[in-house]
Parts: C-alpha cells; sequence; structure tokens
C-alpha cells in the first residue's frame, strides 16, 4: 500500500517526538535514581540521626501543654477572693500607733526575756488580732535575722482561743498541752499533779533560760464564767518567779471596768491597748491597697508614690469611698467593708456575664457561625473598673436605713420568736449558745401556752434559715450544742419588733 508524502512527513514527525518524549523521560528517571543512590551512599552520623529523632519528638510534646494550658482566673475571682475574711494580707497598712505600742512591747518582755502581760481590747472587726500576728511574724523576722550569740533564752508559744473551751479551767489544760516540755528526763515534770499544779511548775520557775508567750484570744468569755482564771493568769506574769509573758484580746467593751480594779489593787495591771473603730479614710486605704495588689506590675503595689497616678483596678474610687463611709458610719467593722465589696464584685460579675453573652450572641458571623474577633470573654487589671456606686448602693441596704426593720417584719412568726428569745438571753449573759437558745425557747413557749414549741431539730432549722438572711451569726464548736450564737441586729430594732407584734409583747412581756 502507498502512503502519500504527507503522510510519511506526519509518521516521521510523531516519532521523533516518541523519542523525545522517551530521552525526556529517562533522564528525569536518571536524575532521581542518582539522587536516591547518593542519599543511600552518604554515611550518617547515628548522633545526627538521635538528635533529629529527639528534636522531633520534643517539638512535638512542646505543642501539647500549650493547648491544654488552664485559664487564669479572671479579674473578677480574683477581686472575690481579696476581700475573703480568711485571707491573711501580706502586709497591714493603718494602725501606726497600735503597731508601735505592740512592738515596743514585744521587744521589751519577749525578745528581753522579761515576763509581763498586755491587755488588749476592742469591737469586733477593729484588726487586733490579725495586728498582733502581723507584729508577732515581723518581729521573729527579724530576731531570726539579727540572731546573736547573746540571747540565751528560747520562747514557746501557745495562741488559745477561750471559745474553744468548755470551761475557763480547761484553759490550764490547753497551756500545758502546748507548752510542757517533750522530753520529761531532761526537765521533770509532775504530770500527775493538778493541772494548775502543773501550770504554776511550767510558767513559775527560776529557769530564765525558756520563756513562755501565752495569747488568749476572745478573753472576755473567761471573765463571763469564772473571773478567778483571769485574775490568776495576770497575777503570775507579775511574781518574782514568772517565766509567763501574757497578751489577752477582748471585744467586749467593758472588760476593763471588770477586770482591772482588782488588778489594780493587787500592782499586777497589763499594760492596756484599746483599738478605736476604724475611720472612713482608714478603711478606704486598706481596700484600695488590696485592689492595687490586682495589677500585674508589683511595683505599682509596693510604691505608695505611684498609687494615686495608677488608675484603681475593678472598683471606681468613689464606689470605694461611699463604701467606707457607710461601714464608718455604723460600727466601723472592717469585715463589713469586705463583705460589701465581695458583693458588689459578685453582683457587676454577674451583669458582666449576661452583657458579654448577648454581645455574643449578637456579633456572630452569619455565615461561619464563629465570634467576631474584636469580642473578650475576660477582663484585664487594667481594663476601666466595673464595680460603680451603683453596685454599693445595691448590696449595703443590710448596713443602712430601715433594712433590719423590714428583715424583721418579713420574717414568720416561729423565726421571730427565735429573734426574740436571743434579744431576752442578751440581756441576762453576754455569750449565748445553740443550747442556751433551745433552753430558753422551749422554757418560754411553755411558760407562755399560747402557741406549741417546735422540736429541737426544727429549732436549728429556723437559726439557720435566720442565719442566711443575715440576722445572726454561728461560730465556734463543732459540736452544735456549743456553737455561739451571735446577733447582728440592733437591740433597739429587735425591741420595737416584739412591742410591736401583740404575740410576742405577750410572750416576752
Amino acid at each position: 500500500m502507498k502512503r502519500t508524502r504527507s503522510e510519511n512527513a506526519s509518521r516521521i514527525s510523531k516519532r521523533q517526538l516518541n523519542d523525545d518524549d522517551s530521552e525526556n523521560s529517562y533522564k528525569a528517571t536518571h536524575v532521581k535514581e542518582t539522587t536516591v543512590v547518593k542519599s543511600i551512599n552518604k554515611p550518617t552520623s547515628p548522633l545526627r540521626s538521635l538528635t533529629s529523632s529527639v528534636q522531633s519528638l520534643t517539638t512535638d510534646t512542646s505543642k501539647k501543654p500549650q493547648q491544654q494550658q488552664q485559664p487564669q482566673p479572671d479579674i473578677f475571682q480574683r477581686g472575690k477572693a481579696l476581700f475573703r475574711r480568711t485571707v491573711v494580707p501580706s502586709r497591714l497598712i493603718g494602725r501606726e500607733a497600735e503597731r508601735t505600742t505592740m512592738m515596743d512591747f514585744w521587744t521589751q518582755h519577749v525578745l528581753l526575756n522579761k515576763p509581763g502581760g498586755l491587755y488588749i481590747s476592742g469591737a469586733p472587726g477593729t484588726g487586733k488580732t490579725a495586728m498582733l500576728n502581723d507584729v508577732k511574724r515581723q518581729m521573729e523576722t527579724t530576731s531570726t535575722a539579727n540572731k546573736t550569740k547573746d540571747k540565751k533564752h528560747t520562747t514557746k508559744m501557745a495562741m488559745i482561743n477561750c471559745m474553744s473551751v468548755n470551761e475557763p479551767k480547761a484553759i490550764y489544760t490547753k497551756i500545758v498541752t502546748e507548752l510542757k516540755p517533750t522530753n520529761s528526763r531532761q526537765s521533770p515534770f509532775p504530770g500527775d499533779a493538778d493541772i494548775i499544779v502543773q501550770a504554776e511548775h511550767l510558767l513559775l520557775n527560776s529557769n530564765k533560760n525558756t520563756l513562755y508567750v501565752v495569747v488568749l484570744d476572745e478573753i472576755d468569755h473567761l471573765v463571763t464564767r469564772d473571773k478567778g482564771v483571769l485574775y490568776k493568769l495576770f497575777e503570775w506574769t507579775s511574781l518574782p518567779s514568772s517565766r509567763l509573758v501574757l497578751i489577752g484580746i477582748a471585744n467586749a467593751m467593758n472588760m476593763t471596768d471588770l477586770v482591772l480594779p482588782r488588778l489594780r489593787a493587787k500592782n499586777c495591771e497589763p499594760q492596756l491597748l484599746n483599738f478605736n473603730p476604724y475611720k472612713a479614710a482608714d478603711i478606704s486605704a486598706i481596700i484600695k491597697d488590696r485592689l492595687y495588689s490586682l495589677l500585674d506590675d508589683d511595683r505599682h503595689c509596693q510604691n505608695t508614690e505611684t498609687k494615686p497616678t495608677t488608675p484603681l483596678p475593678l472598683i471606681q474610687p468613689i464606689a470605694v469611698e461611699l463604701c467606707a463611709k457607710k461601714v464608718a458610719a455604723r460600727k466601723g467593722d472592717l469585715r463589713q467593708a469586705f463583705d460589701l465589696c465581695q458583693q458588689a464584685i459578685e453582683l457587676a460579675h454577674k451583669e458582666y456575664k449576661r452583657s458579654n453573652t448577648n454581645c455574643n450572641n449578637v456579633l456572630r458571623d452569619s455565615k461561619t457561625n464563629t465570634k467576631v474577633s474584636g469580642s473578650r470573654s475576660q477582663l484585664s487589671a487594667t481594663d476601666p473598673p466595673k464595680v460603680t456606686i451603683r453596685h454599693i448602693s445595691a448590696v449595703s441596704q443590710s448596713l443602712t436605713g430601715n433594712s433590719g426593720k423590714d428583715k424583721l417584719s418579713k420574717l414568720t412568726t416561729q423565726q421571730q420568736i427565735v429573734m426574740g428569745t436571743l434579744w431576752k438571753l442578751k440581756q441576762k449573759k453576754t455569750r449565748t449558745t445553740m443550747s442556751d437558745v433551745c433552753s430558753e425557747y422551749t422554757s418560754t413557749i411553755k411558760a407562755n401556752g399560747t402557741i406549741p414549741p417546735v422540736t429541737t431539730t426544727e429549732l436549728y432549722t429556723i437559726i439557720s434559715n435566720i442565719q442566711d438572711i443575715g440576722l445572726l451569726s454561728i461560730k465556734g464548736s463543732k459540736e452544735q450544742t456549743k456553737q455561739q450564737v451571735l446577733l447582728n441586729m440592733e437591740d433597739s430594732d429587735l425591741k420595737n419588733m416584739i412591742d410591736e407584734v401583740p404575740l410576742l409583747k405577750n410572750i416576752f412581756q
């Protein structure tokens, strides 16, 4: 079959193209094979291979903690934690005169090995115990730093809350248990003798090498039961063989009138130190000092000169001033100011979370259904304050105005009877336990005969419900019957409630 000239030319061109493709393919394959061979033949260091493997593993594992890193607490949570009553601040501000008196007493007696007594009085929430603990910590640090060979005595300390004992004589047991020598061979101790004899042997001896420091908090609870124990302890501090430094802290303002005349007559009067209620300026300075600790840069917290120029975090300064003035106008109880700040922060936190949730729902992209990148869920300490005057005013209703009277009027009949019972007990004694409330309530209701009394379990529930409202507080022993019940109401408000309710007036008058 004959082909035309054009067909032959076409076949020749196609053959040439195929030959070119084959040659190019061969070259590419040859290059790859050559590269593989070189890489195989190239000597590889085992150390280099091991290093590369470790680096790859390190790179992979280093990424995981970043993904699992826990978020930091937001500014609201940190702020509320600052004002908890159990928080021990890193430093205390204010009360410079009281601090100086305590430090002078500690230096003259504890550091110089000289017995003595200090009687601290003041209303609750005025910083008595907190200041003593701060001075003790500071003086112990100073004494350790300046310790020399000239110091020839050791110090043993016992801090006892008098509310933890059932009877005044148990104070001797507490003191002996905490301070008695552990090695009886080196220091013979009459362990089988009467507890008072053991305490005398420990605290009254001629051994000048050991000084015992006893701190009795809530010491007024000893006076209401047996003044003899308190008298004896303060008398021991003035005896020639005494090895005792006694520091008593009392909340009752009439303690000096009850105890000091007899001690003064025996020439064993302790040194006196009174804590007046906090003023508005003091409360404001303490709150601001704690708020400044929220800042990331600690230099703003420690340098007092920069504080006036540094914006106050979380709470507006004018709101802090309002809180301080409201608390100072009542009793100057710093704990109430902390409670107000904590409640105001909680209220602002709820509003912020609600508004932030609404904004995030509105600012969602309709196509990708994701949040807009400009929205934030957390605040920092440098953001504008979120707690305002409105929040402080809202939570301070429990301290001002007729809120106490309004709360009493909203109580049930049994709750009002319990409050009347507490008012009646307060006229008889300064310390009231749950057992006292149950006994007084039952005897009062049965003597009147108007309504039947509730059971003990129901009475505990009623007291707990009143505590939730904020009209009373329960503190003290783990055993329920020995817990102390404290009224958070003015006597005048309770008296008005009894006069205005006919049933209560019939029961208690």
